[in-house]
């Protein structure tokens, strides 16, 4: 909201003479309404390193600034940033970025967070996503299914274990190197680890390395009506009870041991999925 005086408080709280002996590190930078992390990156390290601010790679940059931030007190002040819409929210490849997510964020809708290792993707309560992306992040944590209810949609990379409720649609790519069934069993006491919502209209599987065959599980999937399997090249069978008949549309790519086997009319598992309007592979 402009006009409301947040400039002016910060920046008396910046210029204030105890705030200027608690940090070694005071930068006062200009945020534009095109935010972009590598030139806002780009913009601290000229500042305190300007040596350090011609890499491109945006890994390389925050690298650095990691180094020159590490056992340093630091108090950055980003101004000019305009836009409060609070209903989408992307944090992209942050190596660095470390902890959780804000606990706070109530009228949050749509999540995406990719590309950092080390940030744990906090779902708390009072959140309503209906959409959420997730690859290549430490792992994802709630409290309860409570808030995953008003979930629509969400697509997980690389993260082997969550159990989700309510979902229509599912996407999940991950090479699951320990995996040889879909969806897996937990080794020691025999649970699922993932457990897949009854609720799917849509699940879409890929780039999974190891698994072989998928588990009966998919056959609790009584709403499943579209079933999409991509790059699983050890796949070579079908669950024993045969697939759901509720499925519209079935399309299999580059599985080759599969699909030899699904092959129209002549392919052993064709009987079991001739049934289908609507099979691609």
């Amino acid at each position: 909201m402009p006009g409301v005086g947040k400039t002016a408080l910060a920046g008396f709280v910046f210029h204030d003479d105890a705030v200027k002996e608690h940090f070694d590190i005071r930068e006062w930078i200009y945020v534009s309404v095109e935010f972009d992390c590598v030139r806002f990156t780009k913009a601290i390290l000229q500042t305190i390193k300007p040596e350090s601010a011609n890499h491109e790679e945006f890994s390389k940059l925050q690298e650095c600034l990691s180094q020159e931030l590490t056992s340093k007190k630091f108090l950055f002040v980003l101004d000019g940033v305009w836009n409060t819409k609070n209903d989408l929210h992307d944090i992209w490849w942050c190596p660095m970025l470390k902890g959780k997510l804000p606990e706070n964020l109530p009228s949050l809708n749509d999540l995406e967070v990719r590309g950092c290792r080390q940030l744990t993707v906090s779902i708390l309560s009072g959140q309503m996503l209906c959409s959420l992306f997730i690859g290549s992040c430490t792992e994802v944590v709630y409290a309860n299914h409570a808030h995953l209810k008003s979930l629509k949609s969400i697509f997980i990379s690389d993260i082997r274990k969550f159990r989700l409720t309510s979902l229509r649609e599912l996407n999940l790519y991950g090479k699951g190197t320990d995996m040889v069934s879909f969806p897996p069993k937990d080794e020691k006491d025999g649970r699922k680890a993932m457990m897949l919502p009854k609720s799917l209209i849509t699940l879409q599987i890929g780039d999974f390395e190891n698994p072989e065959k998928f588990s009966d599980e998919l056959q609790y999937l009584t709403s499943l009506q579209h079933l999409y399997i991509l790059l699983c090249k050890k796949l070579k069978s079908l669950p024993e009870g045969g697939l759901l008949c509720s499925l519209l549309n079935l399309e299999i790519s580059d599985c080759k041991l599969l699909q030899e086997k699904c092959r129209r009319d002549t392919g052993p598992f064709w009987p079991r999925i001739a049934y289908i309007p609507y099979v691609r592979g």
